[in-house]
């Protein structure tokens, strides 16, 4: 593939530089991955994260699933489930940025009889339901690894104006920030939009359950949830929006709300922030959920992007 074909598929010369710069042939890292079929299972989904925060995008035009994990979330309920880390993912990061190259040995407690690394826990699902009852006429599907972003587009039917209705593309990019622990997901369509969506813990987990709620704060409404695990391995889940049109809602099984956007509104962004008591030194992770959330929507949604990117 020429330069002159990079080039056209890139953002940006920054962008281009970048891939130049990194071992990998240009043309497959400007390309990206496209997935030639939805996936419909969480294993054929494309994975975001940053390291200590994780998000996998799978689904469908109808309904479009981001799963979350955290490095440090993982089941410890006995010695064959593994051992806990002893440090958080920043905290390794920067001991081997700083020369320590074997810091992971000697960071758990194992025998002979147990797993070398933890076993990891899913701290919950966000589901978006772009197209929710709409005749799909198309769905795309692709990770960018220049932007390290992943964007889908629900394409809906033309045929909506024989039947007195409109319908237009609804895409949606999500990322994961390189440097903070939150989910920054931009949703857009040329129309006006409402679209569904809701937050849940698997339920068939033996674990004990989840607490949801919703609350009114200084960034608007937001919706939290909050799973307690036995050696201050508990989580919290904060997710709000920058638009005043985001609505949540809480019951025993999960979170649920609306989110508009789209038209002359233009669109919105959704911020998806997860602590965990290890992050807090055992304190209740809400607080520090929730400040990330706040922190996430005050800022300005171009320069978290490009401050990613970078």
């Amino acid at each position: 593939m020429s330069d002159e074909t990079v080039n056209a598929s890139s953002a940006s010369d920054a962008e281009l530089e970048f891939v130049r710069s990194l071992p990998v042939p240009s043309e497959v890292l400007a390309a990206g991955h496209e997935l030639k079929v939805p996936a419909r299972q969480w294993m054929d989904g494309h994975v975001l994260g940053n390291g200590d925060l994780g998000v996998v995008v799978w689904g469908h035009s109808e309904q479009i699933c981001l799963g979350f994990s955290k490095h440090d979330i993982n089941d410890l309920r006995g010695p064959e489930h593994g051992t806990r880390w002893a440090a958080t993912y920043p905290e390794l990061r920067w001991r081997v940025m700083a020369g320590e190259r074997f810091v992971v040995e000697g960071l758990r407690d194992t025998t002979e009889h147990t797993p070398r690394w933890p076993i990891p826990l899913p701290a919950g699902r966000l589901v978006l339901e772009p197209l929710r009852g709409i005749q799909e006429e198309g769905f795309r599907q692709r990770l960018s690894f220049v932007k390290a972003e992943c964007e889908v587009t629900a394409i809906p039917t033309q045929w909506g104006r024989s039947w007195g209705m409109e319908f237009a593309p609804v895409v949606m990019r999500a990322f994961v920030h390189a440097d903070l622990n939150v989910a920054l997901i931009e949703l857009s369509s040329d129309l006006p939009q409402r679209v569904r969506w809701g937050f849940e813990q698997n339920p068939n987990l033996p674990l004990s359950p989840p607490a949801y709620e919703a609350r009114d704060t200084e960034v608007g409404q937001v919706g939290l949830a909050a799973q307690a695990l036995i050696l201050q391995q508990g989580f919290a889940v904060a997710i709000g929006a920058s638009t005043p049109t985001f609505r949540a809602s809480g019951c025993e099984q999960g979170l649920q709300g609306v989110i508009e956007f789209g038209g002359e509104a233009g669109p919105a962004v959704l911020a998806v922030t997860l602590a965990t008591e290890h992050d807090t030194g055992g304190a209740d992770p809400t607080g520090r959920a929730l400040e990330l959330l706040q922190e996430a929507l005050r800022a300005d949604f171009p320069a978290l992007r490009e401050e990613h990117r970078a």
